[in-house]
């Protein structure tokens, strides 16, 4: 009896358990090529109030597969100057300059240590990056030097997102973390780092309450199907429309993107294909007002969606 046990075993582990693992690996090869390569599934499911969005959120233009460095993108912005885009890994303490049609690296450059970066932005003559705790560091490409500037926010707020408003001469650091003073639980904050005083204003720029998220999406589009995904929202990235001056803040949980207008209010709610789009954590324009996502996850890739 021992014996045939024993055979039964063999015959078990030699034929029966690599059919077993072959036909589960093409079942999850055909599920993934469906998923990240049909065109039919479509880019997103959205709440819109104000019929005047001018960004086709349909299907992206471009879909640029980056180099595994580039893996763990978190930041992105648009270097007009030399029509190339900028981004940060979230691990390595360096710029990469991609090409925008390609997806290839054009150059690199080490700016510091190794460490949680989340955000890059051009200032004037300089390139900003920031960390998850708050902390700016300011590179000056002609130097080669980089200087480090503490906020008083910290590892508890989780900075994410970085933009640079020219206008108002200040970054806008978007948090998925926790509120200063006395924030609530189901509130997320952006604040503003006023570049000329070289201080965080503790006022929020704009205060994202997940409780209006949720009547606004029950006032104009009731599916409780996507209540889940904005519930989960937390800032990932944070741009404005160069011409409309509309916010985009983006939230790499859910993979959704909230719009609001220049008064601050909000003006549409896009929900991304999470299986394309699964953690969304970049956001630019360039000067054709086209919008750039970059993600993380398997491979790094850059979506572009251009302007109607």
């Amino acid at each position: 009896m021992v014996y045939y046990l024993r055979k039964v075993k063999l015959v078990f582990l030699k034929i029966v358990m690599p059919v077993v693992l072959i036909a589960v690996t093409t079942v999850l090869g055909v599920f993934n090529y469906l998923m990240y390569n049909d065109a039919s599934v479509s880019f997103y499911d959205t709440v819109i109030v104000d019929s005047s969005n001018i960004i086709n959120f349909n299907q992206p233009s471009k879909t640029l597969t980056l180099p595994f460095a580039l893996s763990e993108i978190s930041g992105l912005d648009y270097d007009s100057k030399n029509d190339v885009l900028l981004a940060v890994n979230d691990e390595r303490g360096k710029i990469y300059k991609i090409h925008k049609e390609k997806g290839k690296i054009v150059s690199k450059i080490s700016f510091g240590d190794a460490g949680d970066y989340e955000g890059i932005e051009i200032v004037n003559d300089q390139i900003v990056m920031v960390n998850s705790s708050g902390a700016l560091f300011f590179y000056d490409p002609d130097r080669r030097r980089t200087r480090e500037v503490p906020t008083i926010l910290s590892q508890a707020n989780d900075v994410e997102g970085l933009f640079y408003d020219k206008k108002k001469e200040r970054l806008l650091l978007a948090c998925k973390g926790k509120v200063l003073k006395k924030g609530k639980k189901y509130e997320r904050a952006v604040y503003a780092y006023d570049l000329e005083a070289d201080s965080l204003k503790t006022k929020p720029y704009l205060k994202i309450d997940i409780k209006d998220l949720k009547k606004f999406m029950k006032a104009n589009k009731p599916d409780f199907t996507t209540f889940s995904r904005i519930e989960k929202f937390a800032p990932s990235a944070i741009v404005r429309h160069p011409e409309t001056k509309d916010i985009y803040v983006c939230s790499a949980r859910g993979s959704s993107l909230l719009i609001y207008d220049k008064e601050k209010e909000i003006k549409n709610i896009v929900f991304l294909n999470e299986y394309k789009i699964p953690q969304p954590e970049g956001l630019s324009f360039d000067d054709d007002g086209n919008l750039y996502i970059s993600s993380e996850g398997r491979r790094g890739k850059i979506f572009r969606f251009d302007a109607k």
